[in-house]
């Protein structure tokens, strides 16, 4: 389940369960249509109600960073469980994303 909030210019998403390829090619989808309707600058993807993520989630989140990073947008990823930040840092990709604790240290 994906929901998206928006926050001025900032888009801030929830997704809930499971983060596998079919949640992220769901998630590029909602992205994509936030930036037909609005100038988003901003994306927060909150991990709070995430419990496990694979590597297809992995390789759908890394597609969707180069996507925004393309068209000029942020991504930050927030609200990680202990066990899920461990996973981006032993695999480095804490030095890719920008991974916040709280959803507030963004918004304007």
């Amino acid at each position: 389940m994906i929901k998206v909030e928006d926050r001025g210019t900032t888009s801030v998403i929830y997704i809930k369960g499971e983060f596998n390829a079919q949640a992220g090619l769901k998630l590029k989808d909602s992205i994509k249509e936030s930036l037909q309707k609005r100038d988003i600058k901003k994306f927060i993807i909150s991990f709070r109600d995430i419990i496990y993520i694979n590597s297809s989630g992995i390789r759908e989140l890394i597609d969707l960073h180069k996507f925004l990073s393309n068209e000029h947008k942020e991504l930050f990823l927030s609200e990680m469980s202990k066990e899920i930040r461990e996973l981006f840092s032993f695999t480095y990709l804490d030095n890719v994303f920008k991974i916040i604790d709280k959803i507030d240290e963004v918004l304007e």
